[in-house]
């Protein structure tokens, strides 16, 4: 596996966890990279219901609860907001719509919000 980046090591694991012979190779320790410091956020899918895109999904945001609950992973589990310049024809998974309230200035025409997150 080249590169010991949070998607290159995650990788790396992954095979290694099916069996998968795996050796890591980066230019720089993990600790001076960008992933040490990068933020992701997983769903929302916009992806119909049963769709591999959802499942792929839902297994993500499972996994990610998981590291989000053991000590020393540096995974967390944030609320957040979807954001789109172009309304959506609903929001997608639990989310529901942000009140016109809730809304920047901007370029964002809509945006969804979890249920129980702040509105502000």
């Amino acid at each position: 596996m080249v590169g010991a980046g949070v998607i290159g090591l995650s990788a790396a694991v992954c095979l290694a966890e099916r069996g998968v012979q795996v050796e890591v190779r980066s230019e720089r320790e993990p600790t001076q990279t960008t992933s040490a410091v990068a933020a992701a956020m997983v769903g929302p899918a916009i992806a119909p219901p049963g769709s591999q895109v959802a499942g792929w999904e839902q297994v993500s945001v499972k996994h990610f609860t998981a590291l989000a609950g053991q000590a020393g992973t540096g995974v967390m589990m944030r609320r957040g907001r979807l954001t789109a310049r172009q309304p959506l024809p609903a929001p997608p998974g639990d989310m529901v719509p942000c009140t016109a309230e809730e809304l920047p200035a901007g370029p964002a025409t809509t945006r969804s919000r979890r249920p129980g997150a702040s509105k502000s």
